[in-house]
């Protein structure tokens, strides 16, 4: 994110994005992940979006002191 590269954090959103082929590849439904999944590709969107400045860490620091929010992209990591 610091490095400002967005091909990078794209390339990251698309290789986390794939893991729910996986998933679902050993049995896992999707309705059991895809909330939390959510959480996580609506913080790479925002990463992502062309007016923040690399080192702009408010909306990262800000998704992660909302509990709610945190909590299911912490869980998505987790599945």
């Amino acid at each position: 994110m610091r490095s400002g590269d967005q091909n990078a954090l794209g390339m990251e959103h698309a290789r986390i994005a794939s893991l729910n082929g996986l998933m679902e590849s050993v049995g896992f439904q999707a309705y059991i992940y895809e909330d939390f999944a959510e959480a996580t590709f609506n913080l790479f969107t925002t990463l992502s979006s062309s007016n923040i400045s690399p080192s702009d860490d408010s909306p990262l620091v800000n998704t992660f002191n909302d509990p709610g929010i945190s909590d299911s992209i912490v869980t998505h990591f987790k599945v």
